[in-house]
């Protein structure tokens, strides 16, 4: 189970179910704040692990991970980056966003 840095709460399972919203919780005897971490215990065989599929697509292209609830998952819109508007021209921030977009795969979306 996953637990958000500085949240007192638990990870709570988002699905889709014949259209309808549905949440749940896994019981576990396991809170774990790091989601690498999490994917590697999955991995492991010590049981599911709610991350992004982009996470672990490595795990996924291997086999040693498979969706479940693949069908329940409402589409993805992906990952976006906020960043203040005047820290927008730092250098480190240009190289990071161009970087991400060369080794993406994903097709930029401009705002609506």
């Amino acid at each position: 189970m996953y637990r958000f840095p500085g949240f007192r709460s638990l990870q709570v399972w988002e699905f889709q179910r014949e259209g309808k919203p549905v949440q749940g919780q896994m019981d576990t005897g396991l809170i774990i704040d790091d989601r690498a971490a999490l994917a590697r215990l999955a991995v492991q065989g010590f049981g599911p692990a709610f991350v992004r599929d982009v996470e672990v697509a490595q795990e996924l292209a291997r086999r040693d991970l498979e969706l479940m609830f693949a069908d329940d998952i409402p589409p993805d819109d992906g990952i976006f980056l906020y960043f203040p508007a005047a820290l927008q021209s730092q250098p480190k921030l240009r190289a990071f966003i161009d970087t991400t977009r060369e080794n993406s795969s994903v097709k930029r979306r401009r705002p609506s």
